[in-house]
């Protein structure tokens, strides 16, 4: 948005969550009632929000989380070009969340939104080879964390440690692999920082645990400590539209990982020195086949800059509005040249 704004876009953006809102949804009680509300109130005054003219439409992941796609459609009829933008399998009931949400959409219905949209962007190669067999252009477009994430302080760690770092949805994720985690810890004297929301403080203690709740300063201090960054993953087709986010801000802070080969990961380790693909079953045997590599090597940051190449956000944002700008040219040549 700031890319498509310093090349003479007027944009205007519509979030469903607050930044206090957002900051509130993974924790309980009243905090969590402030935040559905709060929810609520944006999903009905977007209703009205489409309503409004525009030229260049660009919708996150989904325009509306329920109803899929009648909304999309209403919004699409009053734009001049329609852009996606989608870093998960959204046509995929998801595996981590069971509630009340089910009842009113049907994840299958996303597959319409190549005749809906007119450009695609595809947060992994299996996104793109979803939504890239209609009439809609569908590009990868690589998901890349602020700079300011990752440009931590790294030096050499005077002790190994792991890092999980995750959102409240997708703990459960790390707690089918925890026992055998916790087990390579004992083994090889490290710990294991988990940072996320609320539930991790649900995890059962243990004496290599160490649970955190994520804030901005905290997920940047471990991120400079950590050795190790964990993301591991079921191998569903959910899984699979993922753009290995966690893989990729581990990455860029300078970390070795370990990850379970899906959807975009397995792509990652097969490019990447630094991260080691790791099957059910084996993490904690990887984990201390890893830890004993980093004993016998300095780091290693040739991974890290190649990353930062890679996944650098400027030149990523640069990218897709050189793409939405010219396909705005190809259907109102007037608008576009209004740019220049």
């Amino acid at each position: 948005m700031a890319e498509l704004t310093r090349q003479g876009v007027n944009v205007t953006i519509h979030e469903l969550f607050s930044d206090i809102a957002f900051s509130r949804k993974n924790e309980r009680g009243i905090a969590r009632v402030y935040a559905a509300t709060a929810l609520m109130t944006k999903i009905v005054s977007r209703v009205f929000f489409i309503l409004k003219r525009c030229d260049i439409l660009i919708v996150h992941r989904e325009a509306f989380p329920f109803f899929t796609p009648l909304l999309e459609r209403l919004a699409v009829r009053r734009s001049t070009l329609a852009v996606l933008d989608i870093d998960d399998a959204i046509h995929a009931h998801p595996t981590h969340i069971k509630d009340w949400r089910s009842l009113l959409r049907d994840p299958s219905k996303a597959l319409k939104f190549p005749d809906i949209f007119d450009l695609i962007l595809c947060g992994n190669e299996a996104l793109v080879e979803t939504y890239g067999t209609s009439t809609a252009l569908s590009e990868y477009q690589p998901t890349c964390p602020p700079v300011s994430t990752f440009d931590v302080s790294r030096d050499e760690p005077a002790t190994i440690s792991l890092l999980w770092t995750g959102s409240q949805s997708t703990l459960g994720s790390l707690k089918s692999v925890l026992p055998e985690v916790l087990e390579a810890c004992d083994q090889e004297d490290i710990y294991l920082d988990v940072l996320g929301g609320a539930n991790v403080n649900d995890l059962q203690a243990h004496p290599r645990l160490r649970v955190h709740r994520w804030s901005k300063d905290r997920e940047a201090k471990l991120l400079g400590e950590a050795s190790i960054g964990l993301m591991p993953l079921p191998d569903t087709e959910w899984e699979r539209g993922k753009s290995g986010y966690k893989a990729i801000l581990y990455l860029c802070a300078g970390m070795r990982a370990i990850v379970s080969p899906v959807g975009m990961n397995a792509r990652l380790c097969t490019e990447y020195d630094a991260i080691s693909p790791c099957d059910s079953g084996k993490w904690g045997s990887e984990i201390r086949r890893v830890v004993q590599d980093i004993k016998g090597n300095r780091i290693d940051l040739s991974s890290r800059d190649k990353a930062r190449l890679h996944f650098d956000a400027d030149q990523n944002a640069r990218h897709a509005a050189a793409i939405i700008l010219r396909m705005l040219q190809e259907r109102a040549p007037m608008l576009s040249n209004a740019l220049k």
